[in-house]
């Protein structure tokens, strides 16, 4: 029995992560960035708090670990039918004018721990859904 709560930055304070900011996201992009936190609390529920403790030290101490749960997050939002709003969202993040600088500074960030739009690409079409 328990509350998950996904926090939106609604600052209206300027932020470097004000490009990407929900508010100033394409819609599709915007759903699917949110199916995306979703599909992390779908994954929460399935563990007891031994195995929440144990995910969430390795997520903060291992970056190898941190990539593959959430590239496998990303994979899930494919794999439930929302592979085309994904892959808006990393396309705006990365290629969209706006979101320019914030991607050059965090680009090995991004594309380390997030799959590219390739990546999402290749798998909607693995995925036989699209």
């Amino acid at each position: 029995s328990r509350t998950y709560h996904i926090l939106l930055n609604d600052s209206r304070e300027p932020s470097f992560l004000e490009p990407i900011l929900l508010r100033n996201l394409p819609f599709d992009a915007q759903v699917g960035i949110l199916v995306h936190e979703l599909g992390h609390t779908n994954y929460y529920r399935n563990l007891n708090v031994l195995e929440i403790i144990s995910w969430a030290l390795n997520y903060g101490l291992r970056p190898s670990y941190r990539a593959k749960h959430e590239r496998s997050t990303d994979a899930l939002v494919v794999y439930q039918g929302m592979g085309w709003q994904l892959l808006d969202y990393a396309e705006f993040v990365r290629f969209d004018s706006t979101s320019q600088e914030l991607y050059s500074n965090g680009k090995v960030f991004m594309d380390t721990f997030y799959m590219t739009p390739r990546e999402i690409e290749r798998t909607m079409k693995e995925s036989g859904l699209y």
